[in-house]
């Protein structure tokens, strides 16, 4: 059993917090305190995203969100899956913020951000990137990606995305196809 508590923020491993039972594979839900809410197969999908590539302890998986909110339901999300995580957003001070980086630095794990760490952090070796809410423009998701497979290091992004995000995606699936993969997207910036 591995539980630590520091400065605010909490990386866990006690099994015996996350006794309940989801019943069936679709049947997963989220904490019913956070206003955020997840598709019921999404859930399912984000699991299997970290599980999936989170098999050794040296093994570093970011996981972003588009609002405070919705880390806080992600996280929630994995931690009652037994999967322990960090917690990294605006709501944090400086120090803790710093503090955070610094043990997912040194122990790996999963890192549950917003995008303030998707530009100007730099974490070596994140073997995964999983998007559990779609980017709003493609900026934002060039960004996000990029914490992976940086210095000839390989590594693999994971993207869920609903109905609401489904222009972007396909305007970025349009790019990719057409051997631009910034496109005309990213020259304006588009938001979708």
């Amino acid at each position: 059993m591995f539980s630590e508590t520091k400065e605010g923020h909490q990386r866990t491993n006690d099994k015996s917090k996350h006794k309940k039972k989801y019943g069936n594979k679709t049947g997963r839900t989220f904490s019913r305190m956070s206003p955020h809410r997840i598709p019921i197969l999404q859930v399912d999908a984000l699991i299997d995203a970290v599980n999936n590539n989170n098999n050794s302890t040296d093994r570093r998986t970011m996981v972003f969100a588009n609002t405070v909110e919705a880390v806080e339901a992600v996280a929630d999300i994995l931690e009652k899956a037994s999967i322990q995580c960090y917690r990294y957003h605006k709501n944090h001070t400086l120090e803790e913020r710093a503090n955070i980086l610094a043990d997912f630095r040194e122990n790996g794990g999963v890192f549950v951000c917003t995008d303030a760490a998707a530009r100007g952090v730099d974490v070596p070796n994140v073997s995964h990137v999983i998007q559990a809410d779609f980017s709003s423009c493609v900026v934002d998701f060039l960004h996000r990606i990029g914490r992976t497979a940086r210095a000839g290091q390989y590594g693999t992004v994971t993207s869920l995305y609903t109905e609401a995000s489904r222009d972007l995606v396909e305007a970025i699936r349009e790019a990719v196809k057409d051997g631009s993969a910034s496109g005309n997207c990213i020259q304006q910036e588009k938001r979708f």
